[in-house]
């Protein structure tokens, strides 16, 4: 995290592609970036079009808009995990199972998943000497998979570098089993994978056991005739205090989103429960509430301070989770409401950037949730389901605003109007929700609301 070593790196053509959050551990436990350069034929090698999921987009495309290299990944929205399931029981590898092991084909030489820099081929005392070993599960006596791994017991480390199975419900129970034992038993205190780019499931899966994406590293391997890219996945067993860190620009960029991600995989939860009992977010199903708690991160107000001030610039929706929040404006200012718990103010930079009509601030502590207007609109490019349920929300709620505030039939109008068009934005080839909309609906050629 030298800012010396990250200038010279960068000006040495080598590329932020990661972020390790309390890698190593020296007289306490310190953050890497992760940078990259490509020689030769490494980018020509190179597979396009990986498949990724949803929450591993941000950093991919950040990675790769950087020169030279173009996104080209595919966003998998559908791909399930590895199914739970099966009668396994799980043991350490001993001498005896070895043989057993090497005779595993699938996982090893097709369609791997997970790589790392050890090979079973290295021997079984070649492998005890390197701290490395395998959990393998066992199904009626017989051998059906195991995960190898790598662990320092010094900095309390552990890299999976293989993963076999003969059943897709082997790789969930493996996986669940190694992150158990680590946390429960073995007191490792940072796990990490290189996963595959090409593998959705188990990308998916590895993130249901909080596991997060901490780089993307385009054309990192090389399998078979091609080099392949990787995500590489971190689960932080011991959440510390990163600490004061100097980053360059390019850097703190990466570092932004991957520590976002920890933030949301520590609030997701709790804020997907939020998300339901909000009006603005009824109709979602859980999936829908916690994709969109996913893009939302949480700061903490203390009493007194503003959320946003009367004509700052507007760019995002704030969910009250704890506290409430007292709504001023005017000169002197006077106190025109209260938003609480459950609640959301600032709907209108759903809708544009105009700047704020009114000062919000906390009259207690505050926990709030933020939802970025580009964080929303690059989730709605994706998904224009959830897309439509929050503007026809924000339509409904609007109108009623307007309708308690005594806003003319002409304003309402024209804010209905403003969402629907953004409707049409956010959720292309969508355009029969608006049709319907219109057709219930009906606005006069004047602008105001029907009776209705």
């Amino acid at each position: 995290m030298h800012p010396y070593a990250q200038r010279i790196s960068l000006s040495q053509g080598f590329i932020p592609v990661g972020f390790l959050p309390l890698k190593h551990f020296f007289r306490h436990r310190e953050s890497f970036a992760l940078l990259a350069r490509y020689f030769g034929d490494a980018l020509a090698l190179r597979r396009n079009n990986p498949r990724i999921i949803p929450e591993a987009y941000a950093l991919a495309n950040l990675v790769m808009s950087q020169r030279p290299l173009l996104p080209d990944f595919i966003v998998d929205e559908d791909s399930a995990p590895y199914p739970t399931g099966g009668d396994y029981t799980i043991e350490q590898l001993q001498a005896e199972g070895y043989p057993a092991l090497l005779r595993i084909e699938r996982g090893r030489v097709r369609n791997r998943e997970i790589f790392g820099p050890m090979r079973l081929d290295y021997g079984f005392f070649k492998l005890h000497a390197r701290q490395t070993s395998y959990f393998l599960a066992r199904s009626g006596g017989h051998i059906v998979g195991a995960v190898g791994y790598t662990m320092d017991p010094v900095e309390h480390t552990v890299r999976v570098f293989e993963l076999i199975a003969l059943a897709d419900d082997v790789v969930r129970f493996l996986l669940s089993e190694l992150e158990r034992k680590c946390r429960e038993e073995m007191g490792v205190e940072y796990i990490e994978i290189d996963v595959s780019a090409y593998a959705p499931r188990m990308q998916r899966t590895l993130l249901e056991l909080n596991f997060l994406p901490v780089s993307y590293v385009p054309a990192m391997v090389f399998y078979q005739v091609e080099r392949l890219d990787i995500i590489k996945m971190v689960r932080l067993n011991k959440l510390q205090d990163l600490g004061a860190l100097a980053l360059m620009e390019p850097v703190q960029a990466v570092a932004d989103v991957v520590l976002r991600g920890f933030s949301t995989c520590v609030i997701a939860p709790r804020m997907a429960q939020a998300i339901k009992e909000i009006p603005l977010f009824h109709g979602m199903n859980s999936e829908q509430a916690a994709r969109l708690a996913g893009v939302c991160t949480v700061r903490e107000v203390r009493a007194g301070e503003r959320l946003f001030v009367q004509h700052d610039p507007a760019d995002r929706l704030h969910i009250l989770l704890q506290g409430h929040v007292a709504i001023s404006c005017g000169t002197p200012p006077a106190t025109v409401g209260t938003v609480r718990a459950g609640e959301t103010c600032g709907e209108v930079s759903l809708l544009s950037a105009r700047p704020h009509s009114a000062t919000a601030t906390a009259e207690e502590y505050v926990e709030v949730a933020e939802l970025l207007q580009r964080d929303l609109a690059d989730l709605i490019r994706r998904r224009p389901d959830i897309g439509i349920i929050i503007y026809h929300n924000l339509a409904v709620g609007l109108g009623d605003k307007l309708l308690r505030s005594g806003a003319s039939r002409r304003d309402q109008g024209l804010a209905v109007t403003e969402v629907l068009h953004l409707m049409s934005e956010a959720a292309p080839g969508k355009n029969q929700h608006e049709e319907q909309f219109n057709s219930r609906t009906s606005l006069p050629a004047g602008g105001g609301l029907p009776e209705s």
